[in-house]
């Protein structure tokens, strides 16, 4: 599901040969490990029909280096191409943000390729906005902006 959603949201944000590489499989096979590890992410995700159409994993606290325990991150946000636009993100965005509030979290944070301008205004509309912070998206090179809003504001 993750390969499927990346592969139509990043083509000329990622090189192809890495989406459609090994890269993205591993990217992918990461999540058993992570699943089963000692400390396993929270991860929300939405059904429609007995099918997987999409996941939110988050990390409470936040695990940036520069962020204080106040910060709670969304790690990953995906839904499948053909569930866009239909409420599942939106969905799964809601329950990440009361998680994080529940946790007695005050800022929500995430990271987003810079140039994925239909996933920033996604955000925009959720109240993210950029907080001046840039890295690149591991090994691909592609550059990311990482977006912040305010949890006090229900």
């Amino acid at each position: 599901m993750q390969r499927s959603a990346w592969r139509a949201a990043y083509p000329g944000l990622i090189p192809g040969a890495l989406l459609h590489g090994h890269w993205a499989e591993a990217h992918a096979r990461a999540w058993g490990p992570a699943l089963a590890g000692d400390r396993p992410p929270l991860v929300f995700v939405g059904v429609r029909d007995q099918t997987l159409v999409g996941f939110c994993a988050v990390a409470i606290p936040s695990d940036d280096h520069d962020e204080n325990g106040t910060v709670a991150k969304v790690a990953a946000l995906n839904v499948r191409p053909d569930s866009w636009r239909s409420g599942v993100g939106t969905a799964l965005m809601d329950e990440a943000l009361a998680a994080f509030r529940s946790d007695g979290r005050r800022i929500a944070s995430l990271w987003v390729l810079a140039g994925n301008h239909g996933a920033r205004a996604f955000y925009e509309r959720l109240g993210f906005r950029t907080d001046g912070a840039t890295d690149l998206f591991g090994d691909s090179g592609a550059p990311v902006v990482r977006m912040r809003r305010s949890l006090d504001d229900g």
